[in-house]
């Protein structure tokens, strides 16, 4: 406003030294001009005030649109490393926002990559349009954006999307996630982008405040999209609304100035969905009712999509299925996935753990000390042909002639009544299962 005021200013000068000089009609209609340029201008700041005083347009579509976040989906993933938060597991101090910079990927094809790739970078959860899904624990760090933030925040990743209305959901998405991870840990919303101090950051504040990267996402990804889609660049700022209203609204009423009741966005349910991988050893038999099930191509819970047919189109009644994944949904429904050959470049399917039959395994004390152990035995982390599934982690060589202690006996039965047992053994601090028959 200074700056216009000093334009009328400007024009009365004028008008005084014309005065001087006789030239009134000249002068009237100088400073009417000047004037009316000077309202004019005036006007058209005021709007532009109002306009950026208002939520985005973005935002506003989102609310119009009655657009709403998705059930979060936790699909974790146990080969991640567990490493604890600078202040100790379970305790994260903000969230990091990241974009993929990749216009060709899915949700689906980034998730498969950072699997393939974790020891190199890894976050916590990738969100677009249609999909939450978590797929490492978020009460311990990943490894997304450098060290200094690693060690503080929860990260998560946005594949880029390519549509209007993918854009929106995509933005109500992340911003309520990471309105929910701020409530879960009971930290308070507050951009970082400015100062370098908060518990929302881009990935571009993390470069500028802290270091040890050089990413500037999700920023340009934002901009460019807001003003494809919506006419304006969506910012930092325009996210961080989202997430306030979202986080004001969680698991609890608020009353507007007249003291009625608004509409709040409650916590959404989850899709709790729990890996165990095998090495795909493991097998298992049909059950006798294997007829009533199907065999899914993916797993159904993860929201990918899949295809199915009956599980006797598949296999025949004397199939023997090797096992290399077990999905347990929202801790009770448990599922498999399987092969029909040993080889792991054969094809997969998942079946309903009540499709399978799996060896009776029954477990006792079996205490004794200074045992000799065979050269060339599997040491495996649970008993071989387990339901929970087993995986080997080294050979009974590396005792080199040392003595072991067993802690106890497993006694696998399977459907012709053949019995193999099994011993775990500890030796230096840890514990190992091993063929009965290596134990001497």
């Amino acid at each position: 406003m200074l700056l216009f005021a000093n334009q009328v200013k400007t024009s009365y000068i004028l008008f005084n030294e014309k005065i001087n000089k006789g030239g009134i009609t000249m002068i009237k209609l100088n400073l009417k001009k000047s004037i009316l340029i000077s309202l004019m201008t005036i006007s058209a700041f005021l709007l532009l005030g109002t306009k950026t005083q208002n939520a985005s347009s973005l935002n506003n579509y989102i609310a119009s649109q009655n657009i709403k976040p998705v059930k979060i989906t936790n699909a974790i993933w146990n080969k991640f490393p567990k490493y604890k938060y600078r202040h100790g597991a379970g305790k994260p101090e903000g969230v990091v926002v990241h974009e993929t910079a990749n216009n060709s990927s899915t949700i689906y094809n980034e998730i498969a990559y950072m699997k393939n790739n974790y020891r190199n970078a890894f976050v916590h959860s990738f969100i677009d349009g249609n999909k939450i899904i978590n797929i490492s624990n978020t009460n311990y760090l990943s490894w997304g954006a450098g060290y200094q933030a690693n060690q503080r925040f929860v990260q998560f990743e946005q594949p880029r999307v390519h549509s209007k209305k993918a854009f929106a959901k995509q933005i109500a998405n992340a911003s309520y996630y990471t309105a929910y991870i701020l409530n879960k840990y009971k930290l308070k919303p507050n951009n970082a982008s400015y100062d370098g101090k908060g518990t929302v950051w881009s990935h571009k504040a993390v470069s500028k405040y802290l270091g040890g990267t050089d990413h500037t996402d999700p920023v340009s990804y934002y901009a460019s999209n807001g003003r494809k889609y919506f006419n304006k660049a969506y910012t930092m700022s325009d996210f961080y609304k989202m997430v306030v209203k979202y986080y004001n609204g969680m698991n609890k009423s608020q009353t507007n100035n007249n003291g009625g009741q608004i509409e709040t966005q409650q916590d959404i349910k989850q899709d709790d969905i729990v890996y165990d991988t095998g090495d795909g050893y493991d097998s298992a038999s049909l059950s006798s009712n294997y007829k009533k099930y199907n065999a899914y191509s993916h797993l159904k819970a993860s929201g990918e999509k899949y295809s199915t047919q009956k599980l006797s189109k598949k296999v025949k009644k004397s199939s023997k299925l090797y096992i290399s994944n077990r999905a347990t949904v929202n801790g009770n429904s448990i599922w498999y996935q399987v092969r029909l050959k040993r080889n792991t470049n054969s094809s997969k399917f998942w079946v309903s753990e009540n499709a399978l039959k799996f060896n009776q395994i029954d477990y006792y004390d079996d205490n004794r000390s200074d045992l000799n152990v065979k050269s060339n035995y599997n040491l495996q982390n649970k008993v071989f042909n387990n339901p929970t599934l087993s995986k080997q982690i080294g050979k009974s060589n590396m005792f080199d002639g040392s003595k072991v202690t067993t802690t106890q006996k497993a006694v696998v039965t399977s459907s012709n009544n053949k019995q193999i047992s099994y011993n775990k053994i500890t030796f230096n601090g840890y514990d190992y299962w091993i063929n009965s028959n290596a134990l001497y």
